[in-house]
């Protein structure tokens, strides 16, 4: 079966806060404050709900029966409609296993959302099932309470984790869009990894074919001449996980 593991980005959806709380007079940035400012007084913290989310960045490590592949989407230069399409568009040519981190509570539920909205997606997706895995379940079944962030998972697997830690709307704000693809990158290979490591001792896969497969993602790594990419690189030892 083919493997799309894969992350992404959001910020606050100004269009939706314009249209939920009459802030038609503000710019962006006060729709977000008042968004952000709302949620602290009902939740206690500035996580916006999930239908407020709007996906700026994703990539993902595709893995087919003969190749793996970096793919990377772009809301911020394009539009999130584009993004979504495309997304959509490999889950129908490829029919993959979705292969996330805490996918089920956060990356699941928000592209539904956006795929409702924006009126596009895939036939296979949304009336086949399409397959999940959610790597935290895997840890700790249903409880939620107990899953661990993917950075800590990754650093206490000797594995690269982000040192850039500016939250996604402020980097949109300050125009850092490369930073917020980059740091999503470093997710998404790391949740690979991580998936790869499940893989090994459950079974599915002999010492040799985790190695290899390991081995497959340094060499497309290394082909790819990006500095965030090669400081990944650097900084992962060995050649596997």
């Amino acid at each position: 079966m083919n493997i799309f593991a894969f992350t992404f980005a959001t910020i606050p959806d100004i269009s939706a806060g314009r249209k939920l709380y009459n802030l038609d007079g503000l710019n962006d940035k006060n729709v977000a404050e008042v968004m952000f400012h709302r949620q602290r007084q009902f939740k206690g913290d500035e996580r916006l709900p999930l239908h407020q989310q709007q996906i700026v960045a994703l990539t993902a490590l595709l893995r087919t029966a003969d190749a793996i592949k970096l793919v990377t989407f772009d809301g911020c230069s394009g539009s999130e409609q584009e993004l979504v399409q495309q997304f959509f568009a490999l889950m129908e040519k490829h029919a993959p296993m979705l292969v996330t981190w805490n996918g089920a509570a956060f990356e699941r539920p928000v592209m539904h959302y956006r795929s409702v909205f924006h009126g596009v997606g895939s036939n296979h997706y949304w009336n086949s099932h399409a397959h999940h895995l959610d790597l935290v379940t895997q840890f700790t079944g249903s409880d939620a309470d107990v899953a661990a962030p993917l950075g800590e998972i990754a650093a206490l697997l000797d594995l690269p984790v982000n040192t850039e830690l500016s939250n996604n709307w402020d980097l949109h704000l300050a125009g850092e869009l490369e930073q917020i693809q980059n740091n999503i990158t470093v997710d998404a290979f790391n949740i690979y990894l991580i998936h790869l490591r499940l893989q090994l001792v459950s079974g599915r896969l002999s010492q040799e074919r985790y190695k290899s497969e390991c081995q497959k993602l340094r060499e497309l790594l290394q082909q790819q001449g990006q500095p965030f990419i090669d400081d990944y690189l650097g900084r992962w030892v060995g050649g596997e996980a």
